[in-house]
């Protein structure tokens, strides 16, 4: 049931009760990111983790961090 926020949420929980503090929402984002590229025949890539989570969030702010539906896959490894 849910959305990807909600499994996002669930792992994010299940972490927290196991070592608080130590790993962000932002690390489980991109650790799930890679595992399902990778279910779906995509490569396995190395994630560096550390990532830490910010005290706000803009929309100004993500525009061109992010890549956009129409990139090549060069685009996307650069």
């Amino acid at each position: 049931p849910g959305d990807a926020f909600d499994a996002v949420v669930r792992a994010k929980t299940a972490l927290e009760l196991q070592c608080p503090g130590v790993v962000s929402c932002a690390d489980v984002l991109a650790l799930a990111t890679r595992d399902l590229v990778l279910m779906l025949g995509g490569p396995h890539y190395a994630v560096r983790l550390g990532r830490k989570d910010a005290f706000a969030s803009t929309a100004a702010s993500v525009a061109g961090h992010l890549p956009s539906p129409n990139m090549t896959m060069d685009q996307l490894i650069s």
